[in-house]
């Protein structure tokens, strides 16, 4: 059942985001702009994470009018898998005394919707190579489950028993997004737009297991990515 509520929450998010894209291409604010399309990369800054950093992946959609600053944006990617890292109380199978240490387990990989405005610093109309942004909007997460197997020490032993903290268990995730950046347009349809970004993770993890303290596998996170750009204008 909570696995069913998520998906739905997941599934409205995107439907309410396509519907306001395909109103604000009807309305005549967007007669004179286009449409943009971005495939992007990057790295995601997850908090204690145990090796790699995992990478971002996305496409982007967003509306344009020339004669306007501003413009709507749509966002979704994935987020690759990782592993959390933390410090816990445990003992081993081989033996029975209390040890402080580093646990890691792994994390799973993160399906991510962003939907907002982005203000640009120059109108597509005037003739700019390089337009700086800014952007601010609604962040929205989806993680698959991930095997409790996986739990392992620093030395990547998994004789681990009885640790005083235990990874959240909280699949859907929601918060902010904010970036800044710049986009470089090498024709006027196709450009490169590089960019930071922080998005914003509230709310907890549930806790089912009194007398253990909960560790979130996903966290608040700056961003750093590239995206190539392609620009289609309406007619």
């Amino acid at each position: 059942m909570i696995m069913k509520k998520q998906i739905l929450s997941l599934g409205l998010f995107v439907f309410i985001a396509l519907m306001s894209k395909a109103q604000y291409k009807k309305a005549s604010f967007f007669t004179k702009g286009g449409v943009v399309y971005e495939l992007s990369g990057g790295m995601a800054f997850l908090p204690n994470t145990f090796g790699s950093k995992p990478l971002q992946i996305s496409f982007s959609s967003a509306l344009e009018a020339n004669d306007k600053p501003g413009n709507y944006f749509f966002d979704f990617g994935l987020i690759t898998k990782s592993k959390v890292q933390y410090n816990a109380n445990y003992s081993t199978t081989s033996s029975s005394s209390v040890i402080n240490g580093m646990l890691n387990e792994d994390r799973g990989s993160l399906l991510v919707s962003k939907i907002g405005y982005q203000y640009r610093f120059f109108n597509a109309s005037q003739s700019q190579k390089f337009i700086p942004y800014l952007r601010l909007g609604f962040f929205s997460g989806f993680s698959f489950p991930v095997e409790s197997e996986s739990l392992r020490d620093k030395d990547g032993n998994d004789n681990i028993i009885d640790p005083d903290k235990i990874v959240g268990e909280r699949n859907y995730f929601y918060g902010g997004h904010a970036g800044a950046g710049g986009t470089y347009y090498i024709t006027e349809k196709f450009g490169v737009r590089v960019g930071l970004e922080y998005n914003l993770i509230l709310g907890k993890s549930k806790q089912d297991y009194p007398g253990y303290s909960v560790v979130e596998r996903f966290q608040s996170y700056p961003a750093a990515i590239i995206a190539l750009r392609y620009r289609i204008p309406f007619e």
